[in-house]
């Protein structure tokens, strides 16, 4: 997955983690907005490389208050 398409998943009430593998390039404007029990985002890779992940305006907008976890790996 390269892209998370605008309001993909905005008004989720109930997503609460997410994953995101390495391939990441863009998230785009409310994609996750309105997700207010998210407390978890997880990335395949390192802080570096998700700061280089292009964001869109709110894309994260009135989320829970989420950590982020780099170099994850599934179990």
């Amino acid at each position: 997955m390269k892209n998370i398409g605008t309001g993909a998943f905005g008004g989720c009430t109930s997503l609460a983690k997410i994953v995101f593998p390495k391939s990441l390039k863009h998230i785009e404007k409310d994609a996750f907005a309105s997700c207010p029990v998210l407390v978890q985002i997880c990335f395949g890779d390192g802080e570096d490389e998700w700061n280089a992940v292009q964001k869109d305006v709110n894309w994260d907008k009135n989320t829970g208050a989420y950590n982020m976890v780099y170099d994850y790996k599934e179990n």
